[in-house]
C-alpha cells in the first residue's frame, strides 16, 4: 500500500459502501517506537458444539492459552446432546490449560434498571454461580458482564447503583471482574471488516491487554489464524490469563483498564474500556440503544 496508511475507521467506512468478501488478510502494524506488548485472547458466549472445537484446535496448534467465558444457561437449556457436548468442551478447555470464567446465566444487562430489576438480576447471577460451581473450578474465577453492563460507568444513578450491587455480588461469590481492552467486533458484519488493523491499533493504544472475541461465530473460527499471525507479525506476544494479570499488576506502565473495577468509559465509546476515549462525544445511554452495539458482546 502506497501513501498514508488507512485507519480502522477509514477501512470500515470504505467497506460499508461496497460490501466485499469479509475474510481477513494478514497485516501488521508496528507500534510507536517499535514497542511490542502482551495480548490475551478471550472468548464469550460459548461453548458452541460446532465452533468452539475449531477454536480450540487453532489455539492448540498456535500454543495459545485463552480464557473462555461460559454462558451458563447453555449448560442446562437445549438439546441433551448439545448440553453434553458443551460440558465435554469445558473439560477439554481444562485439559488444554485454558482459563474458564462466567459470562453470567442469561445474556442480560445487569445494570439496566429499565429492563432488569435488582431481584431478577441477582437471580440471574445466582443461577450462574450454581452452574459454575458444578464445574469444580478453583476460585477465584474471572467474570465478564454481558455487554460490559455491570462493569461500565453508568450515567444514570439507578443503573450505577445496580452496577455496584452486581459487582459486589460477583466478588462475594468468589469472582473478579474481567473486561476487555481490545474489541475485535467479530460479531459485526461491517466492523469486523476492519480487522486485523482495528485490533492492532487497539493493541498499540492500550499497550497490550485483553482481546475480546466470540466462539459462537463461524467467521471467528475461519479468521482466527489470520488474526493470530497478524498480531505476531506486529511483534506482540500471546500470553495466558495469569500472565496478563501479572503484566498489568507488575510490568505495565499503568494497570490495564480491563482488569480494574468500574473504570470503563461511558457506554457507546468507539473502543469501550479505553479511558482516553471516554468523553462528551460518547453516548452514555442504554447499551442496546447505542450506536456501536449491533450484536452480542
Amino acid at each position: 500500500m502506497s501513501g498514508k496508511a488507512q485507519s480502522a475507521d477509514d477501512i470500515i467506512a470504505e467497506l460499508a459502501k461496497s460490501p466485499v468478501d469479509d475474510s481477513m488478510k494478514v497485516d501488521k502494524k508496528i507500534c510507536s517506537g517499535g514497542k511490542s506488548y502482551p495480548v490475551h485472547l478471550s472468548f464469550d458466549d460459548g461453548p458452541s458444539p460446532t465452533i468452539t472445537p475449531r477454536v480450540l484446535d487453532i489455539l492448540k496448534k498456535a500454543n495459545i492459552k485463552a480464557t473462555f467465558f461460559i454462558s451458563t444457561e447453555s449448560l442446562v437449556k437445549g438439546k441433551p446432546k448439545d448440553i453434553n457436548a458443551r460440558k465435554e468442551l469445558i473439560e477439554r478447555m481444562k485439559r488444554e490449560g485454558h482459563t474458564i470464567g462466567s459470562h453470567s446465566y442469561a445474556h442480560i444487562e445487569h445494570a439496566n434498571s429499565t429492563t432488569t430489576s435488582q431481584q431478577s438480576m441477582m437471580e440471574n447471577l445466582k443461577k450462574s454461580f450454581v452452574e459454575m460451581d458444578k464445574l469444580n473450578l478453583p476460585k477465584p474465577l474471572p467474570f465478564r458482564f454481558p455487554y460490559g453492563s455491570g462493569w461500565n460507568v453508568e450515567s444514570v444513578p439507578a443503573n450505577q447503583k445496580m452496577a455496584n450491587f452486581a459487582m459486589n455480588a460477583i466478588k462475594g461469590a468468589g469472582y473478579y471482574p474481567f473486561h476487555w481492552d481490545i474489541d475485535t467486533k467479530d460479531w459485526s458484519k461491517i466492523k469486523r471488516k476492519a480487522l486485523p488493523v482495528s485490533a492492532l491499533e487497539q493493541i498499540c493504544s492500550s499497550k497490550g491487554g485483553v482481546m475480546l472475541m466470540h466462539d459462537v461465530h463461524k467467521w471467528t473460527a475461519d479468521n482466527l489464524p489470520v488474526l493470530i499471525e497478524s498480531v505476531r507479525q506486529s511483534g506482540h506476544t500471546f500470553v495466558s490469563e495469569p500472565e496478563i494479570r501479572d503484566y498489568s499488576e507488575n510490568r505495565a506502565s499503568k494497570p490495564l483498564v480491563s482488569l480494574a473495577d468500574h473504570l470503563g468509559g461511558p457506554q457507546g465509546c468507539v473502543y469501550v474500556g479505553h479511558l482516553d476515549r471516554a468523553g462528551s462525544k460518547c453516548n452514555t445511554g442504554n447499551n442496546r440503544n447505542t450506536g456501536n452495539t449491533e450484536g452480542v458482546q
